[in-house]
């Protein structure tokens, strides 16, 4: 069932070539390859949009997915540029979305290091939790509250967690 809805997205990314559909289309297709450990696969989906439309890189449906797909092809240098320029862009959701992102690699490098996790609520999650509570931000508002609920039962807060978990199902 989930090759039928790659087939399909991979059909959408195709036909809608520069139309309204490409990139949302792309960022599912991405998002499933990564969920499946294909971040090779996942990035060679959002290039070619992001080589057409260089600000996809940064803002928009297909940004998050790129992020994520940079990140587990180890390519840190190229993923904080972006990062730095979804922050700066004015697109609320796209810096939220690094904001979160900013913290998965906090969170990726720490070996669970009390310390990093901290520095990851506090530079990422929490901050997203915080300043971005307008109905734009949904989604990165919700992620950023169950990782930092992650973070929180990591460090021993499991009472925090639930806090948190028990926000992002309000949402």
């Amino acid at each position: 069932q989930g090759a039928g809805a790659v087939q399909i997205l991979a059909k959408i990314v195709a036909d809608y070539r520069m139309l309204k559909w490409d990139k949302p289309a792309a960022r599912y297709l991405a998002m499933a390859y990564l969920a499946a450990g294909n971040a090779q696969k996942a990035y060679d989906t959002c290039a070619p949009l992001v080589e057409e439309d260089k600000a996809a890189a940064y803002t928009g449906d297909l940004a998050p997915a790129y992020w994520q797909a940079l990140l587990k092809l180890g390519k840190a240098d190229k993923l904080e540029g972006l990062l730095k320029k979804a922050a700066a862009s004015g697109n609320r959701s796209a810096s939220a979305a690094a904001l979160v992102l900013r913290g998965d690699m906090i969170v990726s490098a720490s070996n669970d290091a009390p310390d990093e996790l901290k520095r990851a609520l506090r530079d990422g999650y929490l901050r997203v939790v915080l300043m971005y509570q307008d109905a734009e931000c949904v989604r990165e508002r919700g992620e950023a509250l169950l990782k930092a609920a992650a973070c929180f039962d990591k460090l021993g807060q499991s009472s925090r967690a639930e806090q948190l978990r028990a926000q992002a199902k309000a949402i």
